[in-house]
């Protein structure tokens, strides 16, 4: 059962005791290269005590509870990122963050949570976690209750890469700016959007490039409106639990040229024709081209389009191994 989506009361009652567990804690939106530190740690802390490794994270970001006026759009929807964290660690233990844990005392979260509730010997944390009634737990408080509690404490220090420290905020101000290769390499992995494709006004088809319109959950950060070179995967036909990859060229605008006004994702996919309606398709961000501009005509549009697939299939052959 690599996620376990369970109550505070469940997992203080012992309904998921792990013991002997090591678990990383955090929202881990991203599950960015600081992320991925936490939760090498804790596998590798795991194995040297003989347990298992757990991730315990949240169905949601507590700002979007505490602040939700001010809560940041998602790096990762929720189910993205408990995927993201099964690939690393041995069990992935979700609980709501909710008026129940917003009021449980820092202290009992470690002792009647951790340590008696799931079995804990080890947690990993990073340097500016906080946790508790109040934000009042931190990694200090940790390693003060770690000896009478006989419990095995690691903080991870910040991880620096790409000039600076690597940071969720840091990461979508990069995809808000649509400095995309930035983002990727604080990522560790291209972003990715995850929509189904809806109907569209049919322009593309129009202009000779059909695109798929994809819808996105509206809690994720759109990358910054311009045209992106992307990795397209939509499911295989007649077998859904499989999907197929395909480079695409894909805009994110208003579309000026015909003075629309919602923001809309659209992509191109190369070589490809089957429909997509319905679907649910990812879309990894790989490579910003352009920024968005108004063309004079629908045929100047199309000019410009047959360059960004030239200039798309040019950037893959030299970057992509596919």
């Amino acid at each position: 059962m690599p996620v376990s989506i369970v109550s505070l009361d469940e997992l203080l009652n012992g309904s998921v005791r792990r013991y002997p567990c090591v678990a990383a804690l955090g929202a881990f939106d991203g599950v960015h290269l600081g992320h991925q530190a936490i939760l090498e740690s804790a596998r590798e802390k795991a194995q040297a005590l003989g347990g298992c490794s757990i991730a315990l994270t949240f169905d949601r970001l507590p700002a979007e509870v505490l602040k939700p006026k001010q809560a940041p759009m998602l790096i990762t929807l929720p189910e993205a990122r408990f995927s993201l964290l099964e690939r690393m660690v041995d069990e992935v233990v979700v609980i709501p963050f909710d008026q129940q844990l917003i009021h449980l005392e820092a202290t009992d979260f470690i002792e009647q949570a951790l340590i008696k509730g799931l079995g804990t010997v080890g947690v990993v944390v990073g340097f500016n976690y906080t946790f508790g009634k109040g934000a009042k737990g931190t990694a200090e408080l940790l390693q003060r209750c770690a000896a009478a509690n006989l419990l095995n404490v690691t903080v991870v220090p910040p991880v620096e890469a790409v000039g600076g420290q690597v940071s969720s905020t840091r990461i979508r101000k990069h995809i808000d700016t649509g400095e995309i290769a930035l983002a990727n390499a604080l990522l560790g992995r291209p972003f990715r959007l995850t929509g189904q494709v809806i109907a569209g006004d049919a322009r593309g088809r129009v202009l000779g490039y059909p695109t798929a319109n994809v819808a996105v959950d509206s809690r994720l950060i759109l990358p910054h409106p311009g045209v992106y070179v992307t990795r397209f995967q939509s499911p295989i036909p007649n077998n859904p639990a499989l999907q197929e990859t395909h480079t695409a060229v894909t805009a994110i605008s208003n579309r000026p040229t015909f003075s629309g006004k919602d923001i809309s994702v659209e992509s191109f996919v190369l070589d490809y024709d089957r429909d997509l309606y319905g679907q649910v398709v990812y879309l990894d961000f790989l490579h910003r081209l352009r920024d968005i501009r108004r063309f004079s005509d629908a045929a100047e549009l199309s000019a410009q389009i047959a360059r960004d697939v030239e200039a798309t299939r040019a950037y893959v052959k030299q970057h992509c191994r596919c």
